[in-house]
């Protein structure tokens, strides 16, 4: 492929998020199968644990795709002004029907109130609740988000960067510095690569 040196415009940047968003989450061990089967058995009740950046927003939108069609979900993201937290928790319980699974990104966004209240719905009869957090909650952890060097080498295979490429030597050594951090280090490599700081060898087409 031929080398592009310079600034490269956002549409051929390889880091830019309709690129990266696509990337489907990867297990460290297990198949899809088997743990679909543990979140069967935690009748949809759970929680995707992790860090700023590891990966539990790209599993829980790789999960709507992955959940059987009988199953109906809503998906919700906490966004981060308080004011309207109240408002968001109160459409998605008026508008739950039974058997729908709630998928709500960012539970450690909300009050204790709210996710209070959000929990409480568990008790009727919905499909499932399952949320992200950075931390334990009240819910039981159904996946244990903590990337690592292969976490990185994986998505940038899907980039398509070698394991001995340039960029991926400045992606490891930023994974350090963003202290594991993955979209942090993607959101680096976006912007050194859009300023011509980092050369790169091909886009996506």
């Amino acid at each position: 492929m031929t080398g592009i040196s310079g600034g490269v415009p956002a549409r051929h940047n390889p880091f830019a998020t309709e690129w990266t968003d696509a990337i489907p989450f990867r297990f460290p061990s297990g198949s899809w199968d088997f743990h679909l089967g543990r979140l069967r058995q935690m009748r949809y009740c759970a929680a995707i644990v992790g860090r700023k950046g590891s990966g539990k927003t790209t599993l829980l939108d790789t999960l709507v795709r992955q959940l059987p069609p009988q199953s109906p979900s809503r998906y919700v993201c906490i966004q981060r002004c308080p004011s309207n937290h109240r408002r968001t928790i109160n459409e998605v319980l008026n508008q739950k029907n039974d058997g729908t699974i709630l998928m709500v990104d960012g539970m450690q966004r909300l009050s204790f109130a709210n996710c209070r209240r959000l929990l409480q719905s568990r008790k009727v009869p919905i499909g499932g609740l399952i949320v992200t957090a950075h931390r334990r909650c009240a819910l039981p952890t159904w996946i244990h988000c903590q990337p690592d060097q292969a976490s990185l080498q994986y998505v940038l295979t899907h980039l398509g960067f070698s394991a001995d490429s340039e960029i991926t030597r400045h992606a490891e050594a930023a994974f350090v510095r963003f202290r594991g951090n993955v979209r942090e280090v993607l959101r680096w490599l976006y912007d050194q690569v859009a300023t011509g700081q980092l050369a790169i060898h091909g886009t996506q087409a």
